[in-house]
Formats: structure tokens, C-alpha cells, sequence
């Protein structure tokens, strides 16, 4: 992501040892070779044709965040231009891989069917010898400028028909804002009753589909909406009718009835991302990653609880202004 590089492994308990031999080598010990990173270079290209080059959501999605973010680092997509990906060397693997593979930079979460106590003498077995990277500075990132105004781009591919993003540029994970603006996207966009599956989707069939997400990470994020057009439908019309809808939550109220529903999607989503194993440790790790506290998590359900109906205007006066507004078109190539 964004914040952090994740490595998952899903095993049976008898293996746990074998496993943690294995990843606490790689982690240590990793053979960077010049054939090696040839290798790996076009596999990673691969993946950014996949996911990017060639994914209307994910083109959008890029060009969405280098429009919003002109200083932060959250203007480089994740995996890189292809152009950072031809360029990188062995030179710049190494130290990158030096600098910040070391136990200080790391975090580990092990969950399942484990002995607490003999974990522990695992764990020591195979990091405790490992040495702290002494050139590791906390990061420090360039305070992104406000925005002046409105920010359009856009951007012709293959496609069936058109679509487009808007971001507003939102708050960081743990603001207090960002419980009220994770439930009013999913007042405008989650589920075929919210407010703009409602009237673009249903009632006036502009688009096909509709998604609305806060982003929160460690540092401000986006809160983005996407629209996928009927083929036919003019993207003025459209953006017209999802602009009418964001000026209504930014002059009145949502019901009480749209609030509850929110607040029940977002402890479903909770709940099922804590019912497997894996899901527990990922979301452990990640709060003790972005917050250095994995305990953090279970305040987060208090907090959507006590969000007001008046706080969820208040975030979209403050965030949904139209000359705070990043919007992307992606145009079929004739």
C-alpha cells in the first residue's frame, strides 16, 4: 500500500517453525542478483499492465491521486511508472532492502492455533540476533498545499463507454473527521439503496455502477467516488447529477434512518473482516503499523457510534467543496 509493504503466509500450526526459518532467512539474508532483478522487473511490469494499464478503475485511479497530490508521495502510484521500473538498478535494491528490511522497521503478528510461550522462544530463535538498521529516520513528508481550485484531466483508452472519478482530498486514518466521512460514503455509495446508486443508477439510468470510498491513510487521503456510464450518456449530465447529490449533503442533513443504516454497514464490514484468522492479523498488524498501537482498533466502533447526523454535515461542508474537487475522465478510444 501506500504506507507499507505487507507479506501474508497462511500455514498449518505444525508448520509455524519451518515457516518463520524460512521468512526470517528472506528477511536476512535475501540474494539480490542481477538475473534476479531481470526476472522480477518484468514480472512486476506484468502486474502494472494488469492492474493498471489495462484496468479502466485502476488507469483512473492513478491518474486520480498524481491530479489531487502535487508534493506528497501519494502522487507515485505503488508499483511505480514503468519507466521507475526500468530504471531501477541492483544498486538501489540492495540499499533499499538494507535500509529498511531490519527489526526496527518491521512488525509481526503471528495468530491461530499457536503456544504463546514456545511462539515467543521462536521468534527469538530467529530475529532476536538480527542488527537494527542505524540509518532509519522517521519519515517526514512534504505538507501537501492547499488547493486552489478545480482540477480536471482527461485520459482516452479502450473502453465500452466512458467513466469518471471525482476525489476530495480527505484526512488521515485516526482524525476524528474520517469516521463521519467513512459514513457518508457509504450513504452516497454503498449498496443499491444509498443516495447516487439511487438517482444515477435506478431512478435516472445514467450509469451503470456507482462507488464511493474514503481513503484513509497514515497521511491525508482521498475521499473518491467513480461512475461507469451507459453507453450514450453525456459525462456533463452525469457529473451534473453526482454533483446535485454532493451539494444536498453539504446543505442538509441526512436522516436519521441513512445514519443507522450506514453505522450497521460499517459494523458488518468489521465484523467479517475480523472472522478468519487472517483477517485478525492483518488487522492488528496495520494499526500497529500506521499507529504504532494495535489496541486502537477496538475504539473504532465507538467512534462511528457516537457520529451525529450534524457531523456528517459538518465533514461535507468542510471537504465536498466544488473547488476542492479533482475530477478524471476516461473517454473510449474511438
Amino acid at each position: 500500500s501506500y504506507d507499507y509493504t505487507g507479506y501474508y503466509v497462511n500455514l498449518p500450526s505444525n508448520k509455524l517453525e519451518l515457516v518463520m526459518d524460512i521468512e526470517s532467512d528472506r528477511f536476512e539474508n535475501l540474494q539480490i542478483t542481477e538475473a534476479h532483478l531481470k526476472s522480477e522487473r518484468e514480472v512486476v511490469k506484468e502486474e502494472r499492465r494488469v492492474r493498471v494499464d489495462n484496468s479502466i478503475y485502476g488507469k483512473m485511479n492513478e491518474v486520480l491521486f498524481s491530479t489531487a497530490f502535487k508534493v506528497h508521495p501519494y502522487r507515485w502510484p505503488v508499483i511505480g511508472w514503468m519507466r521507475d521500473l526500468n530504471r531501477i538498478d541492483l544498486k538501489k535494491s540492495v540499499e533499499f532492502y538494507k535500509k529498511f528490511y531490519s527489526p526496527n522497521n518491521a512488525v509481526l503478528v503471528i495468530a491461530g492455533d499457536i503456544d504463546v510461550e514456545k511462539t515467543k522462544k521462536m521468534i527469538e530463535k530467529f530475529y532476536a540476533h538480527m542488527p537494527r538498521a542505524k540509518n532509519l529516520l522517521p519519515r517526514t513528508y512534504s505538507k501537501e498545499p492547499a488547493q486552489k481550485g478545480y482540477r480536471f484531466q482527461k485520459i482516452i483508452q479502450p473502453a465500452q463507454s466512458a467513466s469518471f472519478a471525482i476525489g476530495y482530498k480527505s484526512v488521515a486514518a485516526g482524525n476524528k473527521e474520517a469516521y463521519a466521512l467513512d459514513l457518508l460514503s457509504s450513504i452516497l455509495g454503498e449498496g443499491e439503496s444509498s443516495r447516487l446508486n439511487q438517482k444515477i443508477v435506478y431512478k435516472k439510468p445514467l450509469a451503470t455502477s456507482v462507488g464511493v470510498y474514503n481513503y484513509t491513510p497514515a497521511s491525508p487521503g482521498i475521499f473518491r467516488i467513480f461512475v461507469s456510464l451507459k453507453p450514450g450518456v453525456s459525462f456533463e449530465k452525469a457529473r451534473k447529477a453526482v454533483m446535485g447529490e454532493i451539494y444536498r449533503v453539504r446543505n442538509n442533513k441526512v436522516t436519521e434512518r441513512e445514519l443507522q443504516k450506514a453505522k450497521n454497514q460499517v459494523m458488518r464490514g468489521y465484523v467479517d473482516s475480523i472472522k478468519t484468522i487472517s483477517g485478525k492479523a492483518n488487522i492488528l498488524a496495520l494499526n500497529e503499523i500506521i499507529f504504532s498501537d494495535y489496541k486502537v482498533f477496538f475504539d473504532d466502533l465507538s467512534h462511528y457510534q457516537n457520529v451525529s447526523r450534524e457531523d456528517i454535515l459538518a465533514v461535507a461542508k468542510k471537504y465536498l467543496q466544488l473547488n476542492q474537487a479533482n475530477v478524471v475522465l476516461l473517454e473510449p478510444k474511438k
